[in-house]
């Protein structure tokens, strides 16, 4: 489980946050001291498709997993955490995600886990 202190404590905060920059990495590891952040990009989707919006969905999922990280079965406290984590970084994803839809905004969604 990547940082499983700061999941386990309690303090597993995740927040979707607009990020002005763009990156060529669908999900890029970014690292702001003791924050972890996933961004990801959407510049190169086509978001008024169908196909572009799941495409964008399978991103935001694999950097949720990536951002959270994962705890081993023997771990209830831990997998908890994680679940939590998850759900609160997908709600918080999908928020932005559909700003962007509505505004037609190809800028990247940024994940952060503190």
């Amino acid at each position: 489980m990547k940082k499983p202190l700061m999941i386990m404590t309690g303090s597993a905060l995740a927040t979707a946050a607009l990020f002005f920059a763009s990156a060529p990495a669908r999900s890029a590891p970014v690292s702001t001291g003791t924050e972890v952040v996933r961004v990801v990009t959407t510049a190169d989707l086509d978001l008024s498709s169908e196909a572009g919006r799941k495409a964008l969905d399978r991103r935001i999922g694999r950097a949720v997993i990536e951002l959270c990280g994962q705890a081993s079965d023997a771990d209830l406290v831990g997998r908890n955490a994680v679940s939590e984590c998850r759900e609160e970084a997908l709600a918080q994803a999908h928020q932005v995600r559909d700003q962007r839809l509505a505004l037609r905004s190809a800028e990247p969604i940024q994940l952060a886990l503190r």
